[in-house]
């Protein structure tokens, strides 16, 4: 067990050095950008909680799909778990905590006017 986890975190960081590394930075930034707009929406309309599960898997779906193509092209292989890993730490994780947070924010800010 601890072999294979030592496999999947060296397999996690050569990502970060590697060819395609703009995506650590760009993916999270997406996330980020698409959670503050559906947090100020959310904040006005509470039925759009279901905007999020589209938004969450539109997302997943896109930073799985960029992994899957990063581990074929560069890695010459492709490793399933690693690839759901990666795009839930690069586009759920992001976009969730955002999301909670602007909308927590603008539920606030609307309340005290």
């Amino acid at each position: 067990m601890e072999d294979w986890l030592a496999h999947v975190w060296d397999q996690l960081v050569i990502r970060t050095l590697g060819p395609l590394r703009l995506r650590f930075i760009l993916q999270p930034t997406m996330a980020v950008i698409l959670a503050v707009r559906a947090g100020w929406r959310e904040a006005e309309c509470r039925s759009l909680v279901r905007s999020a599960w589209q938004d969450v898997g539109a997302l997943a779906v896109i930073a799985l799909v960029l992994d899957s193509v990063y581990q074929v092209a560069i890695l010459h292989v492709f490793h399933p778990l690693q690839a759901l890993v990666v795009a839930t730490l690069l586009a759920v994780v992001p976009y969730v905590l955002t999301r909670g947070l602007i909308g927590w924010l603008a539920r606030a800010r609307r309340e005290r006017a």
